[in-house]
């Protein structure tokens, strides 16, 4: 599941990935807000946060993961990964590196420093 992460710094919209995540959660929560960034033309800055029930993606899911970063790669401006996995870390690399997206993947005690990183002025590229 995907939930939408309330109070945060305006600017910044984040999702919580709990349980296992489907093609259905990415289009009834991350599809929104990435819709509202193409529509907008305001680059999103995501915190894309995996609680410690993360379970993993049901294929659709992780399919839908990938389609969505191809297809909005203009529309996200910086993307913090927040998560103790170290698959999620070296999925997060990966991501990083074949896209032009700027990604940074920090641990659970490392929120607040994720959430200064998404609010820096765009024209600090610190990664």
């Amino acid at each position: 599941m995907l939930t939408l992460i309330q109070d945060l710094p305006r600017g910044i919209s984040g999702v919580i990935a709990q349980g296992k995540v489907t093609k259905h959660d990415y289009e009834a929560t991350l599809r929104p807000l990435l819709k509202r960034a193409e529509i907008s033309e305001e680059p999103l800055r995501l915190l894309y946060a995996f609680h410690q029930d993360f379970e993993g993606f049901t294929p659709d899911g992780a399919w839908e993961d990938v389609r969505l970063a191809f297809d909005h790669l203009d529309d996200v401006e910086r993307c913090a990964v927040v998560a103790d996995e170290g698959w999620i870390e070296r999925a997060s690399q990966l991501a990083g590196a074949l896209t032009p997206l700027q990604v940074r993947k920090f641990s659970s005690d490392e929120w607040d420093d994720a959430v200064a990183w998404l609010a820096q002025d765009s024209g600090s590229n610190s990664s």
